[in-house]
């Protein structure tokens, strides 16, 4: 692969990314397009999004490394099979791309016995969606609690989901979120939490496990929630951060 194809990659750094995004890869083969992650690179910024159509997670960071623009759908074995790579030690690692494949080098051993590993993984011949339209742009409920708090809540809460649709009712009224679950065949969960919210009372159904994914990506002390309507999607993200955004489609209720 010609050098000037040829960037330097942070390990620590694309293990961050694929380790809070990997959990929305659609496992539906027959959408190549959702089943993989897209990863962009610029001057600044390096960038991995995941979608499966019910929920999107987008990371980023500022770029640590050398090279030029990149925007690649790598698909979700070849993501599984890149982390193990990346596991390999915290040196740096080189991306080449040439045609429809991808060539990630590694360095290992010193230097003395210095061994070269090499992993090809074949692009996904499709477009990912633009996920910038996806972002709700007009979500002005907002409210921040203790993310660990909320996902203990709805852990608990959560026991009393249907397996089949696992639904998670949020209640925001005043300074307090309200969190529930009904399944007829074993009962009802209920619990509350005092959130920084002062705007019109809100009710909204999630999938529980959704929102646990989401908030085990996150690995912050507070987490924002920024709502729209009852059914528009919800943003998950650090206040006062852009590097880390989830969205989560809302449930009927």
């Amino acid at each position: 692969v010609e050098k000037k194809k040829r960037n330097s990659l942070s390990s620590s750094q694309v293990r961050r990314l694929i380790d809070k995004t990997s959990f929305s890869i659609s496992d539906d083969e027959t959408r190549p397009y959702l089943n993989g992650a897209l990863f962009e690179r610029t001057s600044e910024r390096v960038r991995m999004v995941t979608t499966d159509g019910h929920r999107m997670t987008i990371c980023s960071e500022a770029v640590e490394g050398k090279g030029g623009d990149l925007k690649l759908l790598i698909p979700q074995l070849g993501i599984a099979e890149l982390r193990k790579f990346l596991e390999l030690g915290d040196d740096p690692f080189v991306l080449a791309v040439d045609g429809s494949s991808m060539h990630f080098t590694k360095e290992l051993g010193s230097a003395k016995a210095k061994e070269t590993m090499v992993l090809t993984v074949r692009l996904t011949d499709s477009e990912f969606p633009p996920y910038e339209s996806v972002i709700p742009k007009s979500n002005d409920k907002s409210i921040v609690c203790p993310r660990a708090r909320l996902q203990d809540a709805i852990r608990r809460v959560s026991v009393m989901t249907s397996e089949r649709h696992r639904a998670i009712h949020m209640k925001l009224v005043g300074s307090e979120l309200n969190l529930s679950a009904d399944n007829p065949e074993l009962g009802e969960a209920e619990e509350n939490l005092e959130v920084e919210y002062g705007g019109e009372n809100l009710v909204i159904g999630f999938n529980a496990a959704y929102l646990g994914h989401i908030l085990s990506a996150m690995d912050s002390e507070k987490v924002e929630l920024r709502f729209g309507g009852g059914l528009d999607g919800a943003i998950f993200k650090v206040p006062d951060s852009d590097e880390f955004l989830g969205i989560v489609m809302p449930i009927r209720i």
